[in-house]
């Protein structure tokens, strides 16, 4: 599997510490890699990134880059949807954390919540009132 450096802002002025993760992330993507060769669709999940690494929305971590450095690891699964155009596709856990440590949704700003604004938003919209 490809790993890749992810960059993420805005930062909060004042976030807690983020660990290591590097074991909670390799154990899930094992057990990750297992679950989709069992379904026979680790080439087609591993296409995903590979993709994403061409279209320059992530980016290769050379392994030497890896052994040298501490870092917080994303964890990634996959979920699946039989009846789609995108019949698979990876989903991240940015709420993963060590134990007595931060996780990145921790760390970064919120932004605002437009779940709320939808059902006024579909009943503007069907009453023709769009502005």
């Amino acid at each position: 599997m490809t790993r890749v450096d992810i960059r993420v802002t805005p930062w909060l002025e004042v976030h807690p510490e983020l660990s290591d993760n590097r074991n909670i992330a390799e154990r899930r993507l094992k057990s990750c890699v297992r679950s989709l060769q069992k379904r026979n669709c680790l080439q087609e999940y591993e296409n995903i990134f590979k993709e994403w690494v061409s279209e320059k929305i992530i980016e290769s971590v050379a392994p030497e880059e890896l052994a040298r450095e501490k870092g917080h690891f994303l964890p990634h699964r996959p979920v699946f949807k039989e009846n789609s155009t995108t019949r698979i596709r990876p989903v991240f856990d940015a709420s993963a954390k060590e134990r007595n440590s931060g996780s990145l949704n921790d760390c970064i700003e919120k932004g605002p919540n437009y779940l709320e604004l939808i059902l006024s938003i579909l009943n503007r919209f069907r009453q023709g009132k769009m502005e």
